[in-house]
């Protein structure tokens, strides 16, 4: 099996919410946190 690399990323404090209209993450501009969601099959938001 080949090996990848892996990256843990802890975003404490993100602040992801339910409610759009509180929810600063998904109204910012945020490209490179857009581009690693779309491309990777494993992203994980923990609730």
């Amino acid at each position: 099996m080949k090996r990848r690399p892996v990256v843990l990323m802890v975003l404490d404090g993100f602040g992801l919410s339910d409610n759009p209209e509180y929810n600063a993450i998904e109204m910012a501009n945020t490209p490179v946190i857009d581009k690693l969601k779309a491309e990777s099959d494993r992203w994980v938001t923990p609730r």
